[in-house]
């Protein structure tokens, strides 16, 4: 019984470590999980459930993962061994020339107009900035 415990254990944490390398490839490619998930033929919904920890990762995602960035070796992915995909010059880059995908968006500024303020008495106040200039 003990052996089995042990064993459970220890599987669990190499499948956080594998839900955390995806995380990694995520950000370090800069787009968001559903273009992602598009990207390695996953439903966004699927890999929201093993990200959170809902669902495991398999080595199925595995697999899908790495047809879709080939830069990344799967022992790296399932588990941590091998090269790192984010220590060569080349890093992370995806199988066909979506080089867009891997720039961060340029983001307009935003700036507050309205602050609307709700009390428990079923009041509220709104606030309105002035513009700068």
């Amino acid at each position: 019984m003990l052996f089995e415990d042990e064993n459970n254990n220890e599987e669990r944490k190499e499948k956080e470590m594998m839900r955390r390398r995806i995380i990694e490839i995520i950000d370090y490619l800069k787009v968001d999980r559903a273009s992602f998930a598009d990207k390695i033929k996953m439903k966004p919904a699927t890999l929201s459930h093993i990200l959170t920890g809902r669902n495991d990762p398999s080595l199925n995602i595995a697999i899908q993962i790495a047809r879709a960035y080939p830069n990344i070796s799967l022992d790296w992915l399932i588990k941590g061994t091998g090269d790192s995909p984010f220590g060569n010059a080349d890093g992370v880059q995806p199988a066909s020339s979506e080089a867009k995908e891997t720039q961060p968006a340029k983001v307009k500024e935003k700036r507050i107009a309205e602050i609307r303020v709700f009390y428990d008495d079923n009041t509220f106040d709104v606030f309105v900035l002035k513009p700068q200039r």
